[in-house]
């Protein structure tokens, strides 16, 4: 018999699993994004990176065995291992600043056909955007490099086309010629640094000064030393740019150096590019880190926590916030890394229904938003001091649930339009974490609400047994006497046979209520002390079907009735009244026939004395597997061998 415990337990791990599996795919899909990232950090070309990276992805995809990546780049195709097309693709470009660079393509040999979605999860699209963004980045610094790489002919090119700076100048870093583009990266005239008017170290960012001090005054004490030195320099309108300068002394004929040359280019792009790498690097490890937080941590408040302290940490932003809100958008609680005294103001001025413009905005609708200079509305917001930062808004939400929003805060300026996307992955694995603990906590509601129902409704179950089974008691003590004894000595058969725990409890309520039709008898001949006429024997064999009939009408689940309908049926169809064989009976019938033949026999009757318990077994031993089932039998046969006194065994509790 299957309880609605069970069933309830069944469901709940089903759902749990589920989940599992979703959250598990969410960190297998951004491990392998991580993973096409520092795959391009090691790698020395763009050969050997796409080579690579075709064999990589189709790990992190839903079907890693059925999936194939191709990928197309200057004219080269690079395919993953036993590659084969399909009908079932998904595809993106791969660009870099409005530049294209090659393309992407992901197959799945066999279709994997979803509801609403085709062969592919949205999470793979999602995907799919993410690495082709990190994909066209490391193309392009690969690209970049291996420009920086070339020998001195190419490289004299190089700051030719790219604005470079020529320059030779005595020991005391004096100019002495000063060709290029000298004034597109410095703002001043050659002649304003040949006529001394500007001094070169004066440019430098203070912060890189020391640096450059260092390195001149080897320059100077070793022959022949050459050095390659990055820092920023301030232009004349104030910009900041970053350089490199490849200087190398030049000895004379005394072999001491004499003089220096070098090259100086702005390396600023360069280092965007580097920038952007360590920023998606940054990001992708606070993705990835907030998703181990989802998967091991089972309380809202220590998650959200969690992922602020990350993203000020690990990510670097100036400040992260998070508000969470109920079903009727009404503020719950909020949490903050990177302010205090500030954000407990906010707080207080968003719990008195006070809500700044961009709560108001994302309340009405939900979209990641960007506020990147104050907007007239924010005037009178607790956070005013702190919004010379720009920031990034993102909802917490799915498209039938709203929980919250997440902020940063960061000083540097907005990588673009990839960042928005890896940032809106982080707001939707924020919502994943919380749906599955507010599941888990509603899910553990239910639970105990179910388990104080079915306390209840048990309470007022054995409250009706019992009252049903002590009606007979009013006209026939013995049948009532006898219906305990009977419950008693079947569960045990049940427990010595190994049934699980809802199958003994059915046997037990079916056998203290078996006899309970026999209230339709008359007394005269419940209590007759002689044979019984077989008008009288009619009668008494109607009653399981009488019993059966009244337990209906209480709703008593199917096992229980079969076990009362069935209880004086035996294997070769000689019982009553339906005269079923083996295979038809029910097994709790067959247990509660043993222990009801074995308290009949044992018992005192009206119509004769207690035969006892020796009596009784051998009756059960002698029509083992002929009327009796061979396997109750035996179990009833074994709890009367293991107790010396076996009026014992009648005086247990049937509970």
């Amino acid at each position: 018999m299957t309880t609605f415990e069970y069933k309830t337990e069944e469901i709940l791990k089903k759902i749990k699993s589920e989940t599992r599996h979703q959250l598990a795919e969410r960190i297998k899909e951004l491990s392998g994004m991580y993973g096409v990232l520092k795959l391009g950090l090691d790698s020395e070309d763009i050969d050997s990176y796409l080579a690579n990276v075709v064999n990589l992805l189709p790990s992190s995809w839903q079907y890693p065995e059925a999936t194939r990546v191709r990928i197309s780049h200057g004219g080269h195709i690079y395919a993953s291992k036993n590659f084969k097309s399909s009908p079932w693709v998904q595809s993106a470009d791969l660009e870099f600043s409005g530049k294209k660079l090659g393309s992407i393509e992901v197959f799945y040999t066999q279709e994997e056909p979803r509801a609403h979605e085709g062969s592919f999860l949205k999470e793979e699209r999602k995907l799919l955007e993410g690495v082709s963004a990190v994909i066209s980045v490391i193309i392009q610094q690969k690209l970049d490099e291996k420009k920086l790489r070339a020998d001195e002919g190419r490289y004299r090119l190089f700051i030719k086309n790219f604005k470079g700076i020529n320059f030779q100048g005595d020991m005391n870093f004096n100019f002495e010629f000063l060709t290029g583009a000298v004034e597109d990266i410095t703002g001043y005239k050659p002649d304003e640094f040949l006529e001394g008017k500007v001094n070169w170290l004066d440019l430098v960012y203070k912060y890189d000064r020391d640096l450059v001090l260092k390195s001149s005054a080897k320059i100077r004490k070793v022959p022949n030393y050459s050095r390659e030195r990055e820092y920023r320099l301030i232009k004349k309108n104030g910009q900041k740019l970053w350089v490199k300068e490849i200087i190398q002394n030049i000895v004379g004929s005394d072999g001491n150096p004499e003089y220096v040359k070098g090259i100086i280019i702005d390396i600023s792009r360069q280092k965007n590019y580097e920038q952007r790498i360590e920023h998606l690097n940054s990001l992708l490890m606070v993705i990835r880190n907030i998703n181990q937080l989802i998967v091991s941590e089972k309380d809202a408040d220590r998650l959200i926590e969690g992922t602020c302290r990350d993203l000020v940490k690990t990510r670097g932003y100036k400040i992260a916030w998070i508000l969470l809100f109920d079903r009727n958008h009404g503020f719950k609680r909020g949490f903050c890394t990177g302010i205090d005294r500030q954000f407990d103001q906010f707080l207080a001025q968003v719990a008195e229904g006070n809500l700044p413009f961009c709560l108001k905005k994302m309340l009405s609708r939900p979209e990641i938003m960007v506020i990147d200079k104050l907007q007239k509305e924010c005037a009178g917001c607790s956070l005013i001091k702190e919004n010379q930062y720009k920031q990034i808004i993102a909802p917490i939400s799915s498209k039938h649930r709203f929980y919250g929003v997440l902020s940063i805060s960061l000083e540097k300026t907005i990588y673009g339009k990839k960042e928005l996307v890896l940032l809106k992955e982080i707001s939707d694995d924020l919502f994943l974490g919380l749906n599955n603990i507010y599941l888990e906590q509603e899910r553990d509601k239910a639970i105990k609400d179910l388990e104080i129902s079915y306390r209840h409704t048990k309470e007022a179950l054995d409250g009706t047994i019992k009252a049903l089974s002590s009606i007979v008691e009013y006209k026939d003590p013995y049948t009532h006497s006898h219906q305990i004894r009977v419950a008693i000595l079947a569960k045990k058969i049940a427990r010595q046979m190994g049934l699980p725990g809802h199958e003994i409890e059915a046997i037990g309520i079916g056998s203290l209520v078996h006899d309970i039709g026999k209230i339709s008898i008359p007394a005269s001949i419940l209590s007759k002390p002689g044979k019984l006429s077989e008008i009288e024997k009619k009668m008494i064999r109607v009653h399981p079907q009488t019993s059966y009939q009244m337990i209906e009408k209480i709703k008593f689940e199917d096992p229980v009735k079969k076990y009362v309908l069935q209880h004086h049926e035996r294997l070769d169809g000689s019982g009553y009244p339906q005269g079923l064989k083996a295979k038809q009976i029910s097994l709790g019938a067959k247990i509660i026939a043993v222990a009801d033949v074995v308290e009949a026999i044992s018992s005192h009757r009206p119509y004769r004395a207690a035969l006892g318990e020796e009596e009784a077994l051998r009756e059960i031993e002698k029509y083992k597997g002929k009327l009796y089932d061979l396997a109750a039998a035996v179990a009833c046969l074994k709890i009367f061998e293991q107790h010396e006194q076996p009026q014992q065994i009648w005086k247990e509790k049937t509970g």
